[in-house]
């Protein structure tokens, strides 16, 4: 698997509030993300899920 990097702007507040999110419950940010993405796209499209790796 391939991974790529991707660069995501967000507002004072809302980083504040998921940085805050991470750290109380022991996330890395990049890992966090990556799963919210691949569960959007698994609730939003029929695409069948191509990627594989952890899923915590």
């Amino acid at each position: 698997m391939m991974s790529v990097r991707l660069t995501v702007l967000l507002d004072d507040d809302v980083e504040a509030r998921f940085t805050a999110f991470c750290q109380e419950r022991g996330f890395k940010k990049s890992t966090l993300a990556a799963r919210l993405i691949r569960e959007h796209l698994d609730r939003e499209t029929k695409t069948p899920r191509l990627w594989s790796g952890v899923q915590n």
